[in-house]
């Protein structure tokens, strides 16, 4: 596990660590459905008090799409896959809570286009001959979890509401471009290099990826 994400997840579980007298008195497990922004998850929680919880979840989606770069049509696939270690503190001991986490993010853009004209890349003009098929993909660092919410799974028994607002300080989103398959001469990676470092510009807004979800759980 992730050295960052590690320490995290041993302060959450280190609340449970109650004499056996305490234990009874502990709050129990929960389990929560959710869908939002980084796609549809199940999310298993632990309560320890009526103050502090621990939750570690599983999101993931597969989208596809089209999408302009710098006057470049791709087919875009996005593969949405994150783990979420979060520790929640509920200060008024009830649904309202405040979170604090970490994201171990696998999300990725897989990007493809076959250019029927000539297009600018980096510093220089290529025709389709030379381009060929340019291929490339984004990915994200992972990253820290910060939102408040509503949600007791854990709490009690039954069903309930969960539902979260938060960001992810994930940083810059990193490029990577490549061409293959030119009849006539090449692009040559310096070019595709600057090619992918307009787009890391114009993706920096990513930095701070929005982590909204609702989720139904169930308390046992």
């Amino acid at each position: 596990m992730n050295k960052i994400a590690t320490p995290i997840l041993a302060a959450a579980l280190a609340l449970g660590g109650a004499s056996t007298a305490q234990a009874d008195e502990l709050l129990g497990m929960g389990v929560t459905l959710k869908g939002g922004t980084l796609g549809y998850g199940l999310e298993l929680t632990k309560a320890y008090n009526p103050t502090w919880s621990a939750r570690v979840g599983f999101n993931t989606l597969s989208v596809t799409d089209t999408m302009t770069q710098d006057d470049i049509d791709y087919d875009a696939e996005l593969d949405l896959s994150t783990i979420a270690i979060v520790g929640d503190w509920h200060p008024f001991e009830g649904g309202f809570r405040l979170s604090l986490g970490y994201v171990i993010n696998n999300n990725e853009f897989k990007l493809t286009a076959t250019p029927s004209s000539n297009q600018q890349i980096g510093d220089n003009t290529y025709t389709p001959s030379q381009i060929g098929t340019l291929a490339g993909t984004v990915t994200f660092d992972n990253g820290y979890y910060v939102g408040l919410g509503w949600g007791s799974a854990g709490s009690g028994s039954g069903l309930g509401f969960s539902a979260d607002l938060g960001v992810i300080a994930q940083g810059s989103p990193a490029f990577d471009l490549k061409a293959s398959g030119g009849a006539l001469g090449s692009v040559p990676q310096a070019d595709l290099d600057r090619e992918a470092a307009k787009a890391e510009d114009d993706m920096s807004e990513f930095k701070l990826y929005p982590a909204i979800a609702i989720g139904i759980s169930y308390s046992f």
